[in-house]
């Protein structure tokens, strides 16, 4: 059962997994023109007030309210958009989806949901290389806090908290993990420690740093004053510089797939990283194998069925291999153009060191 101090935990497996600053901008300025543009906004279901007309329980379906369309959904929707952001994110896809009604809402559904958004993009049966390797994927600032209505949390202020990436953290499941863990008062728990307080004011601190100035741009859209007592709570960790390593967390082994853990600082701790749809490589991963020659090139690719799609598996492919690779592709024109390559298939050369599932 490993062991952590909030701090390694934060440096080993959240901080690694966290999106690029850069892709956050992006998808930050995106989420804003959907609000202003009054596209119908991706927020989490909740139970709506006694008095409401509102179903905000059904997902899939269209509402509306003080001018705000929206549509509620699972934390399929959260997922699917975090992938995409670990892998790349192309500008404009989170508004294209949403337009076409393509945007995953739930992995099942039940009478009278999905009426509106029909997944004809997605299977409701969606699942993703984090969730398959035994991870969920946690908001810092809850996506739909109990007890609130549209009235205390408008549907703009959900949508920021449910779709955000910089509100996003790996957490390992609670269906497959026994959990031990310490809070501000010395006491022992047995409860998943990414629904504590102590647990999130801490990666709100942290995710903070990180993030810097964009934080705080994000930070005015979510309806803070909701979730004031988690940033009060950060606040310990500036009184007390040695409070994150008196505090800890253990956890049972995460189950992997086909023995290989696609999450970086946990089943490849320091391997080159990237999530796609097919075999793909950039100038990037070159630069870093070279940089760090112990490093191994871990690809996972959710693919499918059919003879044009790329299978779903996970390449783990030596240093060295990798490199020789890379560099037998820089003469194409493809890659002077684009620096990285792409393909649909199995590569020959690199069969062995893919894992299918």
């Amino acid at each position: 059962m490993p062991t952590y101090t909030f701090k390694s935990y934060f440096e080993e497996v959240v901080e690694p997994n966290l999106v690029n600053p850069e892709v956050c901008r992006v998808v930050l300025k995106e989420m804003d023109e959907i609000v202003q543009q009054r596209i119908p906004l991706a927020i989490r279901k909740f139970a709506p007030a006694k008095d409401s007309e509102l179903n905000t329980r059904l997902r899939g379906n269209l509402g509306e309210w003080n001018g705000f369309p929206f549509v509620c959904c699972d934390n399929e929707a959260s997922f699917w958009l975090y992938e995409l952001c670990k892998e790349g994110y192309d500008k404009g896809c989170l508004t294209k989806s949403i337009q076409e009604r393509a945007i995953p809402v739930a992995r099942k559904s039940i009478a009278g949901e999905l009426r509106d958004f029909s997944q004809t993009t997605f299977s409701l049966r969606l699942t993703f290389p984090a969730q398959e390797a035994g991870w969920k994927l946690a908001h810092l600032f809850r996506a739909s806090p109990s007890g609130t209505t549209f009235t205390t949390l408008s549907p703009s202020a959900r949508f920021y908290r449910n779709l955000c990436p910089m509100n996003f953290y790996l957490s390992p499941k609670p269906k497959r993990n026994d959990f031990r863990w310490v809070d501000f008062e010395g006491k022992c728990r047995g409860d998943e420690f990414a629904e504590a307080d102590e647990f999130n004011s801490y990666i709100i601190f942290k995710v903070g740093a990180y993030y810097s100035t964009l934080w705080e741009e994000f930070v005015k859209r979510v309806g803070v004053d909701v979730d004031s007592f988690l940033v009060k709570l950060s606040q310990r960790f500036n009184q007390d510089s040695e409070l994150e390593t008196k505090l800890w967390i253990e956890f049972g082994e995460v189950k992997t797939a086909n023995k290989v853990n696609p999450i970086n600082g946990v089943g490849h701790a320091g391997a080159v990283q990237r999530t796609a749809t097919r075999f793909w490589v950039k100038q990037v991963d070159y630069d870093e194998l070279v940089a760090s020659p112990t490093k191994q090139l871990v690809i996972t690719v959710q693919g499918g069925k059919g003879k044009k799609v790329h299978p779903s598996g996970v390449y783990v492919i030596p240093n060295n291999i990798a490199r020789q690779f890379i560099r037998g592709k820089m003469d194409d024109l493809n890659w002077q153009k684009h620096l990285d390559f792409k393909q649909a298939s199995i590569p020959t050369e690199l069969r062995e060191y893919f894992h299918r599932r």
